[in-house]
């Protein structure tokens, strides 16, 4: 805190004394006029309790004065405090004053409370005229001019009353000042502020001269027109009223002083709004909290909610159900700990960052519908399909994630039957297929001599059973894909070799169209030849069969960042925008001449293999010009 110098104080007229603004107030300095009122050294009071020098007779005294000296901290404003009786605790021994103080803050530069100023009134007066002049001229008590023009310069609003009709006798400038231009002086109270008739305060100050009694009004609000204004201002004022005795003991004016506190009352009426909105929305929030808690309890799916470092904190009703534990049993468990089982769908297990949790925190992303085994310790293995997403603050940081699941256990069986259902009829069918087929192909070799028609139908008969036979392939390749057994065997395969044997092969199949390479690079690729055969096959059968109008298929073989890319182009019917999304979905058919071709695989496990070989497979279309189909693979480490 900043130092007061004791020559601040030591100018006034008046006995000061500087206090230290917290309890029990001790003394930091007295001026000289204090030391002889008090009739002791500094060295004595340094330090020392203000009520260990003087203390009033009664309790409650102290009580208000330990009261002004805290309005003082509270609202760093000027207080009065009436003439009161005390023992002061001279150097000779305890003896008995009335005196009144002046409380007021010191402020440091930075406007910081440093002390409370207390200024001792000891007033003898004695005789009091009408005017303010004839105050001045008759009194005969120095100190009681010190104390005036402490008045003049004090910056509470102070007011001497005379009479019944309370007419003012002395005005400070501080209470003049808010009436600028009003004549006050020597007018009775309500002739020179009408717009007080009526108010309690006018009341107050006629209780204080007819009964004697000390007027205290708090934040008191008032309507006072200041200058030339139209329109009255609203303020708020501290007031204390006492009654002034004459020399004979009588009543004969009132004693106002005035504190402004609208800054004050303002702000806590502003406090109080903001304080009400922030409770109005703490009880909203609240609200919100328990309807969102019933919601997610009546919820038919499970509902868990994580913290950053993957622990529950919070499961629903359902998730209890679902994953048949008990609230405190989950709850003391992370989505991924070792209690847990988790599986993939094949049954291996699921490492952690391919838990749907654990990708929604890492990439501050939503999972969706992504499913995983969970095997319990004594129980049957269940299925769960899975919604992630992250939970974010105000900022964007991610504070956690919740998880929605359902028991998808039947959907996962019924799925199961059929694939089993689907291997099963594919390898009965496969055998006598075969066998059919090696019957035509022997009767075929049999027939001699002019049976032209007899080997026609043998012909169409082996191209039914080999489309029969691809039939039945796909749907093997299908179950293989959703067990995730689709075997790859990985070994380094000249493409451009193997690309130009394969569309030899398909020319011979494909007469009505010229499968024609025009553009092929020496490659090296890392890919399983066989499937690598299968995803061309597919994709060049597709473009004949969808190009009936067409005479020529375009294949294109080109390296291009790291990657061999493989395009096939045709000029037929293209693909509509509306079936686009569609078109490597299984069972999905591109219409053709209004019938449907295949049973919609063939693209869904080409994409699946380029997949698992690390390339990609796409498309572009225009209906009525034509598609082109890409796939790449990456390029091998070999040397030409």
């Amino acid at each position: 805190m900043t130092s007061i110098p004791l020559s601040s104080i030591s100018k006034s007229n008046i006995p000061v004394l500087l206090l230290h603004p917290d309890p029990p107030y001790s003394i930091a300095q007295a001026n000289s006029l204090y030391l002889d009122w008090i009739q002791k050294n500094e060295n004595d009071l340094l330090g020392k309790s203000l009520f260990e020098i003087i203390t009033p007779y009664e309790g409650e005294s102290r009580r208000a004065l330990e009261d002004s000296l805290s309005i003082v901290v509270e609202s760093m404003a000027t207080q009065f405090f009436p003439q009161t009786t005390y023992r002061v605790q001279r150097n000779n021994g305890e003896e008995k004053e009335q005196v009144a103080f002046i409380h007021a803050p010191v402020l440091n530069d930075a406007g910081e409370l440093v002390y409370i100023s207390q200024s001792v009134i000891k007033i003898n007066v004695e005789e009091r005229g009408p005017s303010q002049d004839n105050v001045w001229k008759r009194s005969s008590n120095e100190q009681l001019k010190s104390v005036y023009n402490l008045f003049d310069n004090a910056p509470a609003r102070i007011v001497v009353f005379s009479g019944p009709d309370l007419v003012f006798e002395l005005i400070n400038p501080t209470y003049q000042s808010f009436f600028p231009g009003r004549e006050l002086l020597g007018k009775p109270l309500l002739e020179a502020i009408p717009e007080l008739a009526g108010h309690p305060l006018v009341d107050g100050f006629k209780r204080a001269y007819h009964q004697g009694e000390t007027f205290e009004g708090n934040e008191v609000m008032t309507q006072l027109y200041r200058g030339n204004n139209v329109e009255p201002d609203e303020s708020y004022w501290n007031f204390v009223g006492l009654p002034r005795h004459s020399e004979n003991g009588d009543i004969d004016g009132v004693y106002m002083f005035g504190f402004e506190v609208t800054e004050l009352v303002q702000s806590r009426r502003q406090l109080e709004v903001i304080l009400n909105e922030k409770l109005a929305a703490e009880n909203e929030l609240l609200n919100t909290e328990v309807r969102f808690n019933q919601v997610l309890e009546a919820m038919a799916e499970g509902v868990g909610i994580i913290d950053t470092e993957g622990n529950l904190i919070y499961a629903n009703r359902m998730a209890q159900e679902i994953l048949g534990l008990k609230r405190d049993e989950i709850l003391d468990r992370t989505y991924h700990d070792a209690k847990w089982t988790n599986l993939r769908l094949d049954g291996s297990p699921l490492p952690e960052h391919e838990h749907p949790m654990y990708i929604s925190l890492s990439t501050g992303k939503q999972v969706f519908d992504h499913e995983i085994a969970v095997q319990p310790p004594n129980g049957e293995r269940f299925y769960i399909s899975i919604n992630a997403a992250p939970l974010k603050d105000l900022n964007g940081n991610i504070t956690g994630g919740i998880g929605s699941f359902m028991d998808v256990t039947a959907r996962r069986k019924s799925l199961q039957l059929k694939d089993e259902f689907i291997s099963t009829v594919s390898h009965e069918l496969k055998t006598p297929v075969t066998s059919i087929k090696a019957y035509a192909q022997v009767l075929q070799r049999l027939l001699t001599g002019d049976q032209n028609n007899t080997k026609n139908f043998l012909q169409r008969i082996n191209v039914q059973i080999n489309r029969l036979e691809q039939l039945i392939k796909d749907l093997l390749e299908i179950a293989r894909l959703d067990h995730g057994k689709l075997a790859l065997k990985q070994e380094e395969v000249h493409l451009d070799i193997l690309l130009l044997e394969v569309v030899e092969e398909l020319q011979l199949l494909n007469a009505s169209h010229e499968l024609k390479i025009e553009e092929s690079e020496s490659l090296w690729v890392l890919a399983d030849r066989h499937r690598v055969i299968q995803v061309i096959t597919n994709i060049v059968n597709n473009a004949v069969k969808y190009s009936p109008g067409a005479e020529k298929i375009e294949i294109r073989l080109r390296e291009e960042q790291g990657l061999a890319l493989c395009s096939v182009r045709d000029f037929g019917m293209g693909i509509a925008e509306e079936q686009k999304p569609y078109v490597f979905e299984r069972f999905h058919q591109v219409a053709s001449g209004g019938q449907n071709l295949g049973l919609g695989l063939g693209l869904y496990i080409s994409k699946e293999i380029i997949q698992k070989s690390g390339g990609k497979l796409w498309f572009e279309s225009e209906p009525d010009r034509g598609s082109t189909f890409y796939f790449t693979l990456p390029v091998s480490n070999r040397k030409m």
